[in-house]
């Protein structure tokens, strides 16, 4: 805006807004209120992105706020700043975010209120080493939630380096993850729980398409399309037509949910984490507490695998975007069959009887 003299006028200063140099000199301006994080308005003092900013953080919820006012220049001054920035959310699913976010909370109950500028190299190492006492993933998340944040740190010039680049990352635990459901495990579900309960439903759903339980519990009738179904998954945000098989089939016709396929007992949608417990208890109430939603997947996984798949038809059901986890399936399925075949060649062909010689 210009003024009589010819010379641009200085916007209106916003409420609760403030100015501060960097360690460059250069003035950037921050939103401040008391009860909510700080934030940082880019671009000039009226300019659309700075007046973007300012409502985002005007109107943005305490994320890893304390009950006591929050001392600038503290882990959890800079925590919630990380959180309200577009550097936290960009790429990001929700669910992410919010896991992210319990990490950092956990972390501010012990650590909050410390200086973010004098943290040492061995309280971080410290830190990381007493986590994996517990937990060598918890540790493994904090030690990526600690990276993200400091380089957030030093992309907003408040630091030079990030120090987690000197501190080791556990390794991860030797593990197969989730366990993958047997065909015997899969019978024994289907038996226990016939075709028009919910429990049935649910299983086929994450069987049958092959998707996480993130995804599943959001499917309803408006994701049918000429006998497929439409999925956007969470994690990737990759779109995925995925037909809609026999055993599938059969118990969509029984369905009494529409936007949702899969209601609790008062006629309403799962929340995701209660959906996973829910589905959980089904299998240990019949004796499969080994198995989860997650592992239906892995099932499909290597069904397709045993079933000759290619690594690139395993991904275009599972939405994997390398083929590392799809040869996984087909390496294990090739194993398999190798074996067997190996197995054929050099023994006798009638299989070993495996009953017990006491069983009558």
């Amino acid at each position: 805006m210009m003024g009589r003299s010819g010379i641009e006028a200085m916007p209106e200063r916003l409420p609760n807004t403030y100015p501060e140099k960097d360690r460059h000199g250069k003035v950037r301006w921050r939103y401040r209120k008391s009860g909510r994080p700080s934030a940082q308005l880019p671009g000039k003092p009226g300019s659309p992105e700075f007046l973007a900013a300012y409502v985002n953080a005007s109107k943005a919820e305490v994320s890893i706020q304390s009950p006591t006012r929050v001392r600038e220049g503290s882990m959890r001054s800079l925590i919630n700043d990380y959180c309200q920035d577009p550097m936290f959310s960009v790429g990001r699913t929700k669910s992410t975010q919010k896991n992210y976010r319990g990490v950092y909370r956990r972390f501010c109950n012990e650590h909050g209120d410390k200086s973010y500028k004098a943290v040492k190299l061995r309280n971080l190492r410290a830190i990381i080493r007493a986590k994996s006492v517990d937990s060598q993933n918890a540790a493994r998340r904090l030690h990526t939630a600690l990276s993200m944040l400091f380089d957030y740190a030093v992309e907003t010039d408040r630091i030079n380096t990030n120090p987690m680049l000197q501190v080791k990352r556990p390794k991860a635990p030797k593990s197969d993850g989730h366990h993958t459901w047997t065909d015997d495990e899969i019978s024994k579900y289907r038996e226990a729980f016939s075709v028009g309960t919910n429990e049935r439903l649910a299983m086929e759903l994450l069987l049958g398409t092959g998707q996480r339980g993130i995804d599943v519990h959001e499917m309803g009738w408006q994701h049918v399309r000429d006998g497929s179904i439409k999925v956007k998954q969470e994690k990737t945000d990759v779109g995925l037509w995925l037909p809609i098989v026999a055993t599938l089939a059969e118990c969509l016709e029984h369905v009494r949910g529409d936007l949702t396929f899969i209601i609790n007992s008062t006629g309403k949608p799962y929340k995701c984490k209660s959906f996973q417990q829910w589905f959980s208890k089904s299998c240990t109430d019949i004796g499969l507490p080994q198995c989860s939603a997650h592992g239906l997947r892995k099932a499909r996984g290597r069904i397709m695998a045993e079933s000759d798949c290619t690594d690139r038809q395993i991904m275009a059901v599972l939405g994997h975007e390398t083929a590392a986890m799809a040869t996984l399936y087909t390496k294990a399925a090739n194993q398999k069959k190798l074996a067997e075949q190996a197995f054929g060649k050099t023994e006798a062909s009638e299989p070993y009887n495996t009953h017990n010689k006491h069983d009558k």
